[in-house]
């Protein structure tokens, strides 16, 4: 956030303490930050995915700038849900990230002569993880200037700024040229698009012939009531997430042939309520590091009411695609 002294602004970053939506960033973004709504409800009121949810790629920019640091100290370098296998797989929500990414990652087919567009790259960790293990180069795009410098910064640390580079951009209208990657990459990033069939088009037209795109992503598995979906955009600012048979047509409508698509809700979405658990548990440790804004709370009862919304609603998809060779 660049509004206020920089001890506020310090503040907006350090307190921002379970959500995007924290009290003090919600007091200054209320009547900015907000996207413009288009509903499309069904005969009973309930909201249907795929309706349109004008997201501003700099308000999404400036909420990632105001989380990221807390996001770092809760969730680690991945900005993502973990893949467990079941209840009881005791495996760290850090590493059943890591194991997400992989799942994902694996889907591209990564060579050392690739070079890789991840979209919404967070703070890099995703990226660097497929770095280091494909020997692939990549380029990261976020909107976020703060997790940019956080991504630049963690690829010098691992010694590989010579293939790996972040750089804030929009991923509906990109610098790249036709044809400029092996791979595109999208993970839980096209949430926040306010036009997907543009973004996909985008993809298509940076990925060389040949090359593939994967996405992972929520899905809808049923649709929300109007209320649960204004606190679930208010909390996200992002679009109400597609249904599997929607993210395959719009997959496919954007150019793209569809290779494989896993549906795995039950071992991503279904877990949301392990990441709060996590928070809470460690809840007095990040108090001490980062302060104790007002509404710490309350901001506890909305994370916990979105998680709540997310396990009745949301599912989890893995797309894998590829552009066609002419």
């Amino acid at each position: 956030m660049k509004t206020g002294s920089m001890d506020v602004t310090w503040r907006r970053e350090e307190l921002a303490m379970v959500a995007h939506n924290d009290s003090a960033l919600r007091g200054s973004c209320r009547s900015t930050c907000q996207p413009e709504r288009q509903e499309a409800t069904n005969d009973e009121g309930d909201v249907q995915p795929m309706a349109d949810f004008k997201v501003d790629a700099l308000k999404v920019g400036e909420m990632y700038d105001s989380v990221s640091r807390f996001y770092e100290a809760w969730m680690g370098s991945s900005f993502h849900l973990s893949y467990w296998f079941g209840d009881d797989d005791d495996t760290s929500a850090a590493e059943a990230a890591d194991r997400l990414t992989h799942k994902v990652g694996d889907t591209l087919g990564l060579l050392p002569s690739h070079h890789l567009l991840d979209a919404g790259c967070g703070t890099g960790g995703p990226a660097i993880a497929l770095a280091v293990k494909t020997g692939a180069r990549v380029t990261g795009i976020s909107v976020s200037p703060v997790g940019v410098e956080f991504a630049n910064n963690r690829a010098q640390e691992h010694g590989l700024s010579d293939r790996v580079h972040f750089e804030q951009g929009d991923y509906m209208s990109t610098r790249f040229g036709d044809d400029s990657f092996d791979a595109v990459l999208a993970i839980e990033s096209l949430e926040h698009a306010p036009d997907l069939s543009q973004v996909l088009r985008e993809f298509f037209r940076v990925l060389r012939p040949g090359g593939r795109f994967s996405l992972a992503s929520y899905s809808s598995d049923s649709p929300m009531t109007k209320e649960e979906a204004e606190r679930y955009r208010k909390f996200w600012m992002i679009n109400f997430p597609p249904s599997l048979t929607e993210w395959l047509d719009v997959v496919r409508g954007a150019g793209f042939e569809v290779d494989e698509y896993i549906e795995c809700g039950a071992r991503v979405a279904k877990h949301a309520a392990r990441i709060l658990d996590i928070l809470t548990s460690r809840q007095e440790e990040l108090v001490a590091k980062f302060g104790q804004g007002p509404g710490v709370e309350e901001s506890m009862a909305e994370f916990s009411d979105i998680v709540s919304l997310i396990e009745k609603h949301n599912g989890y998809v893995i797309i894998a695609a590829r552009k066609l060779t002419r």
